[in-house]
């Protein structure tokens, strides 16, 4: 998502008001996004060809959320402790879990 602003950025030095952003500064060593929280939708999953299914995610400091809505299924994961999300912590940490599906429906409803 990051991707076409930073083309932008680098190639015409316009803003189009697209979403992501420019990561040009990161590059630049400019500004630091080790505290970015960074949102995701998918409703085109290619189920036969990488075996996904439509989901949403969140990613906010070490944990990633990810919502698969069609069957209603939530994972957590600590990603610096579990990088290959082998461990579900939704229903252990059931407050940060309720947290994060908050805050991501609150932005999926933003972007409608």
């Amino acid at each position: 998502m990051d991707v076409f602003p930073t083309l932008l950025d680098l190639t015409a030095k316009i803003d189009l008001n697209v979403d992501g952003k420019s990561f040009l500064p990161v590059l630049y060593a400019n500004e630091s996004w080790q505290n970015r929280t960074i949102y995701w939708h998918s409703d085109k999953a290619r189920p036969r060809n990488t075996g996904d299914t439509n989901s949403s995610a969140i990613r906010m400091g070490k944990y990633k959320l990810i919502h698969w809505y069609e069957k209603d299924v939530i994972e957590l994961y600590n990603m610096d402790d579990d990088p290959f999300e082998m461990n579900n912590l939704a229903d252990k940490e059931i407050k940060l879990t309720s947290e994060l599906l908050s805050r991501l429906n609150n932005w999926k409803e933003k972007i409608k």
